[in-house]
């Protein structure tokens, strides 16, 4: 486990510093510490690579690639020692073989999830930038001001304590179940908001759509991270010094979250714009036509 709370916007910075305790430490007096940092979009690249086998037969087995990830984000140990007699390891490379498979494996993984974004976040992040499109298109945005919506008494209507009440759009009755006990038909979550003019049939709930009031999704800390990425991207600048590919897996994947989002939303405004042709026009034809004329 990590000491303290990793930090997302830390992640941003490859040299960064976390310190991480593996499970198996029992004794809070006589612990090893392992400094890891999150990998470099070229690091991450490169034992992605030694994962796939360069594209070339079934891939190098997992404990090769723990290791390949563990050469680039362990920086540093402390308390780390020989269990035969005791004495202190120093931290270099050549050393990296008196740690067992076993802590390979969890520092490894630890490193990843610096390098990483978990799909818990990504969900997060991308209904961010998804609600953060939609308010923007509304003509009073303020609506959805939770102090509004408690003047208004509109909690209940827009179903911000996330109740899992349903309604038969049939009889209009209100029901936890998903049949009618009345008429037999099935029904529907009685708040629906629509973030996006995708077919219901393949809209996701929690994503296209959200049966609660979305304003509950949003996290600070996500926030917070979108628009730093934001600010740095459209600065044109990168989040420490140094090449593109020096910087962190972590920045370009949530960087690319945003990007692609943002390029769907605008994908979604262009379609809504476009006026109905018809699918096929004989050119002939219509030439034809007006010459006849």
């Amino acid at each position: 486990m990590f000491v303290g709370n990793p930090s997302l916007v830390l992640r941003f910075d490859p040299e960064h510093i976390f310190e991480y305790v593996c499970d198996e430490e029992v004794d809070p007096k006589d612990i090893t510490i392992f400094n890891v940092r999150p990998l470099t979009i070229l690091q991450y690249t490169i034992c992605r690579n030694v994962l796939m086998g360069n594209g070339e037969g079934s891939g190098t087995n997992l404990g090769t690639f723990s290791l390949e990830v563990v050469k680039f984000g362990l920086v540093g140990w402390k308390n780390f020692k020989y269990e035969d007699n005791g004495e202190d390891i120093s931290f270099c490379s050549n050393n990296l073989n008196a740690l067992s498979v076993k802590i390979v494996d969890e520092i490894s993984r630890a490193i990843l999830s610096l390098s990483e974004v978990d799909s818990k976040c990504e969900r997060s992040i991308r209904f961010t930038i998804k609600w953060s499109e939609y308010v923007g298109k509304l003509q009073n945005p303020d609506q959805w001001n939770c102090d509004i919506c408690t003047k208004k008494k509109l909690a209940g209507s827009r179903n911000c304590e996330g109740k899992d009440l349903r309604l038969c759009r049939k009889c209009k009755l209100e029901t936890l179940l998903s049949i009618c006990p009345k008429c037999d038909k099935v029904t529907s979550p009685k708040f629906i908001l629509k973030l996006n003019n995708k077919q219901t049939r393949y809209a996701n709930e929690g994503f296209d759509y959200v049966t609660r009031c979305p304003v509950r999704f949003l996290e600070p800390k996500i926030m917070s991270i979108i628009n730093m990425a934001t600010f740095i991207d459209e600065a044109g600048s990168f989040p420490v010094k140094g090449a593109a590919l020096e910087q962190s897996n972590y920045y370009y994947q949530i960087r690319q979250m945003i990007l692609t989002e943002r390029n769907l939303a605008l994908k979604d405004d262009n379609k809504q714009n476009i006026p109905n042709v018809p699918k096929e026009v004989n050119l002939e034809s219509s030439r034809m036509g007006r010459m006849g004329k």
